[in-house]
């Protein structure tokens, strides 16, 4: 799932600014073909649903590199991570490796996030979640875990 904020006033995204959202499964053509589609489009801010995709440490970095617009969120890191093609944590809930790595070399790119897409369960779950999330970002430096929390999100904002 693609997220897209429009720019507003001095070049920052905004959510009063007109927006648009992209609902698409993500696979390998689509990701090439992602990047080469929005590598010119400065003003296109986006949020890239589940660590990029369930991307690859190495391929999302890549991404990073090439597309300075492009964020990504950590929805989906309370799952259980077996059946994902890339783990972003390890059995004990703290960053794979190279996980961290990356969200520390990219503070600015990474959006703490938790999903809703069954509401009743969702109300169940969300003191559950919320602690996953908390014990993972306790793993990264105190800096990167404020960003990645909420500074983030706020910038993207403009708040």
């Amino acid at each position: 799932i693609l997220g897209a904020l429009g720019t507003g006033r001095n070049g920052y995204p905004s959510a009063k600014a007109p927006s648009f959202k992209i609902q698409i499964e993500s696979t390998a053509q689509f990701n090439e073909n992602y990047v080469l589609a929005t590598q010119n489009i400065n003003s296109l801010f986006v949020i890239w649903c589940h660590w990029c995709g369930l991307g690859d440490p190495a391929k999302v970095r890549t991404w990073l590199e090439q597309l300075p617009n492009l964020h990504c969120d950590l929805g989906w890191l309370h799952q259980d991570q077996s059946a994902f093609p890339n783990r972003l944590v390890d059995d004990d809930g703290r960053f794979i490796p190279a996980w961290k790595e990356l969200i520390e070399a990219y503070p600015d790119r990474f959006l703490a996030a938790i999903n809703a897409s069954d509401i009743e369960d969702f109300q169940k779950q969300y003191q559950t979640r919320v602690k996953k999330v908390r014990k993972a970002l306790g793993d990264l430096q105190p800096t990167v875990a404020r960003k990645v929390a909420t500074e983030n999100l706020h910038r993207l904002l403009g708040q």
